[in-house]
């Protein structure tokens, strides 16, 4: 089946918290998603099915993106969902002259690493204690060609 990307719309919501909520310890609550869709912030939703599969959410700031939230559901991982959507990211931020891509990921979550590697970004730093449950995270980074 096929994966549409598109802008996210308010009705995505109750899906987008179920999917957070499954898939991090520490979720974002429902007020930073509603935050996101009425500032000047980036957010997708891939659609398959009809049904949230996933989505992710960035801002651009002077001359880097930053990728704030990126879920892919468990039943559509390994698909190739998350990959399109840093894909889709990585576009945008070209066509805005963005110079970098940066986001932060937890040192524990090797998948989510992997993917990132994949996707061309390189470990920039570690930042300790970064996580709410004290937890490091990398600070990685892709140079926008």
């Amino acid at each position: 089946m096929e994966v549409v990307i598109r802008d996210m719309h308010i009705d995505d919501l109750p899906a987008m918290r179920a999917i957070e909520c499954r898939c991090f310890s520490d979720p974002w609550p429902t007020e930073w998603f509603q935050q996101a869709l009425v500032e000047q912030t980036i957010c997708w939703s891939a659609i398959r099915n009809g049904s949230v599969a996933g989505y992710i959410i960035a801002f651009i700031d002077d001359d880097e993106l930053h990728i704030a939230n990126l879920a892919v559901d468990e039943p559509f991982r390994r698909r190739g969902i998350a990959r399109n959507l840093i894909g889709k990211l990585i576009e945008l931020a070209r066509r805005n002259r963005c110079h970098y891509v940066k986001l932060e990921v937890r040192r524990s979550n090797a998948v989510a690493i992997r993917l990132y590697k994949v996707c061309g970004f390189t470990k920039l730093c570690t930042v300790r204690n970064y996580y709410i449950d004290g937890e490091s995270a990398y600070i990685l980074t892709l140079k926008v060609q």
